[in-house]
């Protein structure tokens, strides 16, 4: 077992309505109104291939993470209502400074580490631990060659975009669930719902699969014996089972393990 940290993490986001009636000029819109109008901008600027908008006007409503190590293991949401945006990324980026941990993510590179970066640029919450990175000036969270955050869907395609696979199709192939009810396109309408708690539990699984493929990835490449895989497998399963959360119950239930 390994005794560095390991925090593999993912994030939901809804668009921003408050920032882009600042950004056209519209203060007094309904919020339902401006977020039309930008989909439909990125409609028109993309040949309508996406309603995809720009990282910037992206609000995080969840933070996940599974975090590993010294054979401990927790799965963990920050997100709505128990904590505010600004709270939420004021306590995950202290967890890496504090820790130090290797960040595991899946197109994290793309969108996640981007987002958050922003929305700590925009509450004007610390990102130290982050830029400052684990190691020293080679060894860089925001470096593109280092191994301090993996990015496992960049690796497993070598970093070309047209060899990309989605998360939900790799867990498959790895006889994990996958998506379990959700897609990144209902979190938005279940925010207006408010069911916070779907959003959290939806993004807890994500970044559980995360956790997993970079875990058969370690095996796979020799950074984990067979022995060591197998021992934080079931650790895995041991915690899933003791939870108590439905979710995570379902998952192991589903996991082809």
């Amino acid at each position: 077992m390994s005794d560095n940290v390991v925090l593999a993490f993912d994030i939901e986001t809804i668009p921003d309505a408050r920032l882009l009636k600042l950004h056209y000029d519209e203060p007094e819109a309904e919020d339902e109104q401006i977020i039309e109008r930008a989909r439909q901008e990125a409609l028109e600027k993309s040949d309508g291939r996406s309603d995809f908008l720009r990282l910037i006007f992206h609000r995080i409503v969840a933070i996940s993470y599974v975090h590993y190590g010294r054979d401990e293991l927790c799965i963990k949401s920050l997100a709505h209502p128990q904590l505010n945006e600004k709270e939420a990324l004021h306590e995950f980026f202290c967890l890496i400074e504090q820790q130090s941990p290797l960040l595991v993510s899946w197109n994290g590179s793309a969108f996640d580490l981007p987002v958050l970066v922003l929305r700590a640029l925009h509450h004007g919450v610390s990102a130290r631990g982050f830029w400052n990175g684990p190691g020293d000036k080679w060894r860089q969270y925001s470096s593109r060659y280092h191994d301090a955050h993996q990015d496992i869907m960049d690796m497993l395609a070598f970093r070309q975009p047209r060899a990309a696979a989605k998360l939900a199709d790799v867990a498959l192939a790895c006889g994990l669930p996958g998506k379990m009810g959700y897609g990144g396109d209902q979190v938005y309408p279940l925010f207006v719902e408010q069911r916070y708690a779907e959003i959290s539990n939806y993004c807890e699984t994500d970044a559980l699969n995360t956790f997993l493929i970079w875990l058969r990835f370690a095996r796979s490449s020799g950074k984990f014996s067979a022995e060591s895989y197998q021992l934080c497998t079931g650790l895995i399963k041991d915690y899933l089972s003791q939870s108590g959360a439905k979710h995570l119950q379902t998952f192991l239930k589903n996991w082809q393990h």
